[in-house]
């Protein structure tokens, strides 16, 4: 999700998602591919019913203690992974179960992203600290959520009607475009 002024989005809707190094492998398509000093598959993040956890496949850190078994992930942690690579994980609604993931760390990811959501359900985008995208310049905030199967938004403040998000459009309102 490519949005202007802000920055570029992975909305991830699947179960689980592995966190590895930037080379490519057979597992491409659920894996999180870091410029870094990692294994291939080096941590996995899954859901389960309310709960997420981390499950360290190397040297993996929450809140700077090495873990050695999957770990429940709560908001405010802080994921190590290897030497350097960091990642804070939070849940900034409490509206919506969906989780950011960013990198303080500076680390690129292949196809490079300013963040991660972890969707479920919905995703808020907007200029408060609740959203899961911050939007500074944004007047409002913005609901993805998930009907039928695909992909809807609305803007509650403003009383619009929901509307699906086609294939590669382009939405835009008074003062933002994605």
């Amino acid at each position: 999700l490519w949005i202007d002024g802000v920055g570029c989005w992975l909305i991830w809707f699947g179960e689980s998602l592995t966190f590895g190094n930037g080379a490519s492998t057979r597992h491409d398509d659920d894996r999180l591919r870091i410029y870094a000093d990692l294994k291939s598959r080096h941590a996995v993040w899954t859901r389960t019913g309310d709960d997420r956890f981390l499950e360290p496949l190397a040297v993996t850190r929450i809140n700077g203690q090495e873990i050695s078994q999957r770990m429940r992930l709560r908001t405010g942690d802080r994921i190590g992974l290897g030497t350097d690579v960091e990642f804070d994980y939070a849940v900034p609604s409490p509206l919506s179960n969906s989780a950011v993931v960013t990198c303080p760390s500076g680390h690129r990811t292949v196809g490079t992203m300013d963040g991660l959501v972890l969707f479920e359900s919905t995703c808020l985008l907007g200029p408060g600290d609740q959203n899961h995208v911050r939007c500074p310049d944004w007047e409002s905030t913005l609901v993805l959520f998930e009907r039928d199967k695909s992909m809807w938004w609305r803007v509650p403040e403003r009383e619009t009607p929901a509307r699906p998000v086609l294939d590669g459009e382009v939405l835009d309102e008074s003062n933002w475009r994605m």
